[in-house]
């Protein structure tokens, strides 16, 4: 192990920080995107039925019809950002793992960093904090 200066690992450390923020911009960019979306079918509905009096004059059909459509948008942004956040996640996790292996020239293999990952943190799993994070 190498020794380093207090401003090396600080560079180091703040690299690290760096790369995960511009892995997690991709999570922020994939949520705006998603919301725009919903925005833009709401506003689709607001535009096809009339509004009077602060109320939208709508079927009860319709109105189901309308529900059913964005629930299930809904669930499968929900999902689909689950599933992409929790990629992400990993991928900043391994990266980091390695990355600090790497610089304080420590021998790491794939199957140390993935135990490190899939360890548990204050008692819980890595993908049950993620989803217990996107349930709240």
């Amino acid at each position: 192990m190498d020794n380093y200066s207090a401003d090396q690992e600080f560079e180091f450390i703040q690299s690290l920080y760096d790369e995960a923020n511009q892995q997690l911009k991709e999570i922020y960019k994939n949520q705006k995107q998603n919301r725009d979306e919903l925005l833009s079918e709401l506003a689709k509905i607001m535009l096809i039925y009339i509004i009077a009096d602060n109320l939208m004059k709508m079927s009860k059909n319709d109105r189901n019809k309308e529900y059913l459509r964005l629930s299930k948008m809904i669930n499968n942004f929900s999902s689909g950002q689950a599933k992409f956040t929790e990629n992400v996640m990993n991928d900043i996790l391994n990266s980091t793992v390695k990355n600090t292996y790497n610089f304080y020239s420590y021998n790491a293999k794939l199957k140390d960093v993935k135990e490190i990952i899939d360890n548990n943190f204050k008692g819980k799993h890595f993908s049950t904090r993620v989803w217990v994070v996107l349930c709240q």
